[in-house]
């Protein structure tokens, strides 16, 4: 008899509950993004540009998926000219998903609505796969979808003796799930042992059902073998000539491998979440919040079933639960095994996460019926792990909104550069870079880049882009005196198009692309060609409406390396140890607490206040050439900023002043960019085998009102104003510009024209200054000494004494108060003066003034 059969109904409410808590939770993955920030990153472009164009393709793709683009017309249909239908498709299946899952373990364990609740969450996002968010994969969420539908009507049309409504709706979802992707025909043809898991026994109504269920897959699976053996299966013939070069040895220790690592990667996946958890990321708030949600709904759950005592019965039912789970596991990546992608975990984990899920579900509901303390430690393991999953999840969404990006700069670059291009002109994009040439940047496969541009032009054009040699995965373009040759990564022609046919772009150390005005000398080994005039072929119009709704990129895309805060900040530290918002750089490796310059120009990103001027300091710890330290110059959007230069026994510090109006420029983003005149290669110089070709080593910068270096400087900060201030000068001081103290010295010096001084000063009065200097290098660097209070100059006079020189005057209580949470004190010199060139000893420093005490109050 059916175990559904001789249960009671759920209460509504607990289905109502979960339904809520399903909407909120995966709804949690989008809040930081939206649903328009992602968009296509590889062949989803090209199939944006098939259901665009020609949505009939989108049945008959190819023989062993002949209808894998349905979902992608759907989201098309649903949002045209835009990837917002793409997001919400994805949400609705995460949450459908959830659901069903849901209904299905209740149906089979009616009494235990916190193991279908735990199991439903944790199938959807389970820790153990960095594709989940992809859009690649929108067919594959989509056909395992229909898969858990189609079981569950299947189980629940049997409970109720199998009503031909219920075949129905499940023979046309077979359907469509083997037409989209084959690898769920094992999780299909093991389906009928639920019945007999239900039934207990192998009755005639149990193989008739199975017989009509098992029909349809059958023959499908008979025209895909057929598609195999007469070669028409596409890159499933491709898996399988591959698989017969090697020895049955190596296969059996491969697949063997492969299952090993398959399971291996679903314990790995949470502690991988650990170790990427942040606790200063605003997504560590949102997944808490998934986690005390959690807490409720689970607590809910757990009181609405009685707690029982363990039985021999639960205990052989959590038995075969667990092997459920790691039978479903295996199942769902059984079609895999075979496959390249046996180790791949973008593509496996879609289906198999559910018998994951519900192996960590059941050991949870084991917990719950632990005497005293059971229900309680439940609810706290259900909590963290959704709360791990949910940051996970939320990581992972943050990569694919970042790379997005990348992608929507460079096509909104091309758009902005050729709005319109003449009819058999081929575009090429030369990635000097590397920058797509991996698989979540269009892996610089020509197909879905020129039919990403299709969809933005509406237009039938042509485009490639290339390499110019050592591809990883793209193809090479090869510059010769008739025409650009498009190779293969063997170097066999695939094509060449003349100069006078051909529009060039390149990509550039900031992620987008240039328009080359003629070919360069390097691509053509000292040749000169003629008739190449990129502009003949550009008409100058209107960028097309579909670029501005479709890529998640301001306007113009100058404006589109986004990677910036979302508010202005007063100020900025960098420690250079780990990816930081710009390009040019590269990520750490062998020395994760340095940076090196990868390119003559490299950006960062940030978001400053432009409220008054901003000093900036930062520390370069290795130049491979004295030259390239000399030549090396600051802009911030755009303006040059002088900078001053001393070199230390540690390294090389550099200072400036970032004026406001510089930082006025852009007041949604502030853009610095450091240039050199070359790069270097180590190797050639003799300096190890490095073959890189690097600038300089950054290692730390800051930009506000911190002192030099930052990590001193964190017990200077002030909760409060305060009604005076006192300064000796014999310890690190909140503000740049000074040097730090030595075992030499109880005093500091200015070593930049301008050095600042951080405080809060109460702002109900005017306040007396005094300072004192104990040395000047020059009668007219101390002549030219000014003083400015929150931008307010403040007159002062000063006497000469033997001890030095007394300098007084008053700040108005208004200076005060045009910072109410801040004093900032600016110290103006002239120049600075080398001591080893003035006669004063062996010091080479640049110096300023010497300070030896200041004071503010009475």
């Amino acid at each position: 008899m059916s175990t559904a059969k001789s249960t009671k109904r759920s209460p509504l409410s607990v289905h109502l509950l979960s339904l809520v808590y399903f909407l909120v939770v995966f709804g949690l993955v989008w809040v930081p993004f939206g649903i328009k920030k992602t968009i296509p990153l590889y062949e989803e472009w090209y199939f944006a540009y098939v259901v665009d164009v020609a949505p009939l393709k989108a049945i008959v793709l190819q023989s062993t998926r002949p209808i894998f683009l349905w979902p992608y017309l759907i989201a098309h249909l649903l949002t045209p000219d835009s990837f917002a239908g793409m997001n919400l498709l994805l949400m609705t299946i995460f949450i459908l998903k959830a659901v069903f899952v849901y209904r299905l373990v209740r149906h089979f364990i009616p009494n235990n609505s916190f193991l279908a609740f735990m199991t439903a969450t944790l199938c959807v996002i389970y820790p153990a796969d960095m594709g989940l968010l992809s859009f690649r994969a929108l067919s594959y969420h989509a056909a395992l979808l229909l898969a858990i539908m189609a079981i569950y009507f299947f189980v629940v049309g049997w409970n109720k003796k199998q009503p031909k409504r219920y075949w129905v709706i499940i023979w046309p979802l077979q359907l469509i799930i083997l037409g989209t992707y084959e690898a769920l025909y094992p999780v299909i043809f093991a389906a009928p042992v639920l019945l007999l898991w239900q039934e207990k026994t192998f009755t005639r109504p149990v193989r008739d059902a199975a017989r009509k269920w098992l029909a349809l897959p059958s023959l499908l699976l008979l025209l895909t073998a057929a598609s195999v053996l007469f070669g028409v299966g596409g890159y499933i013939n491709d898996q399988i000539d591959l698989t017969q070069k090697k020895e049955g040895t190596e296969l059996i220790e491969e697949y063997a491998d492969s299952v090993e690592h398959m399971y291996s990667a679903h314990l790995q996946g949470w502690s991988d979440t650990l170790k990427e958890w942040d606790w200063d990321s605003s997504y560590t708030r949102l997944a808490l919040l998934a986690g005390i949600i959690t807490a409720v709904v689970s607590w809910f759950h757990l009181s609405s079933n009685p707690t029982r005592l363990e039985t021999q019965y639960q205990r052989r039912q959590d038995i075969w639960l667990l092997l459920a789970g790691l039978s479903i596991m295996l199942l769902a990546f059984l079609a895999f095994i075979p496959s390249p992608f046996n180790h791949h975990t973008f593509r496996v984990f879609y289906a198999t996460s559910i018998g994951a899920a519900l192996v960590v579900s059941t050991l949870m509901s084991v917990m719950a019926r632990t005497k005293y303390i059971g229900r309680l430690l439940a609810i706290l393991v259900a909590s963290t792990a959704v709360t791990l999953a949910t940051f996970h999840m939320l990581k992972q969404h943050e990569f694919f909104a970042d790379t997005s990006e990348d992608v929507g700069y460079l096509y909104a670059k091309i758009m902005e550069e050729a709005p319109s291009i003449h009819p058999n002109v081929t575009l090429f994009v030369i990635d000097e870079n590397d920058q797509y040439q991996d698989e979540w940047h269009l892996a610089s496969h020509s197909v879905p880049f020129q039919g990403g541009l299709r969809y933005l032009y509406k237009e039938e054009v042509s485009a490639k882009i290339c390499v110019m040699d050592f591809p990883r995965v793209s193809k090479i373009c090869e510059f010769r005196d008739d025409g650009i040759y498009f190779l293969d990564n063997n170097a066999q022609g695939e094509g060449v198009i003349p100069y006078d046919r051909a529009i060039v772009f390149r990509t550039t150390w900031n992620g987008g692309v240039e328009l080359l005005e003629e070919i360069p000398s390097e691509y053509l080994d000292g040749r000169h060609i003629d008739n190449y005039d990129p502009h003949a072929l550009i008409d100058d119009v209107a960028v097309p409406e579909r670029t501005f709704t479709s890529l998640a990129v301001c306007w113009p895309p100058e404006k589109c390396e986004q990677l910036i805060p979302d508010e202005p900040q007063g100020a900025l530290i960098l420690e250079f140890d780990e990816r930081i918002r710009g390009f040019g750089w590269e990520y750490p490796n062998y020395d994760p607490t340095h940076l090196w310059m990868t390119n003559e120009v490299v950006s960062i990103h940030s978001w400053l206040a432009a409220d008054r001027d901003l000093p900036i300091q930062f520390k370069v710890t290795i130049a491979l050439d004295n030259a390239v330290l000399q030549q090396l110059k600051l802009a911030v959007n755009g303006d040059p900023v002088a900078l001053t230069l001393e070199p230390r026994p540690d390294g090389y510090y550099f200072t400036g002043m970032i004026p406001q109006a510089t930082l006025a420029r852009n007041l949604t983003s502030t853009t610095l960019l450091f240039s050199v005149d070359r790069l270097i290669v180590p190797a050639e110089l003799g300096l190890g085998a490095d073959e890189r070709h690097l600038g300089l080593q950054f290692d730390s910068l800051t930009i506000g009102y911190t002192c030099w270096p930052s990590s001193l400087c964190e017990h200077l900060a002030q909760n409060a104003p305060q009604d005076s201030l006192v300064v000796e000068f014999d310890q690190p001081v909140n503000g740049l510009g000074w040097e730090s103290p030595s075992t030499e010295t109880s005093n500091l010096w200015m070593t930049n024209t301008v050095a600042t001084l951080q405080s809060w000063l109460a702002a109900d009065q005017d306040l007396p200054i005094r300072f004192r200097i104990g040395m000047t290098l020059a009668p007219d660097v101390l002549e030219s000494l000014k003083l400015t209070v929150n931008g307010d100059p403040i007159t002062l006079s000063y006497e000469t004494r033997s001890d030095g020189y007394y300098f007084s005057g008053t700040i108005p209580q208004s200076a005060l108060m045009r910072e109410p949470n801040h004093t900032m004190l600016m110290f103006f010199v002239n120049r600075l003066v080398v001591p080893a060139e003035a006669g004063f000893g062996a010091d080479e420093r640049h110096l300023g003034l010497l300070f030896d005490s200041l004071e503010i109050g009475n």
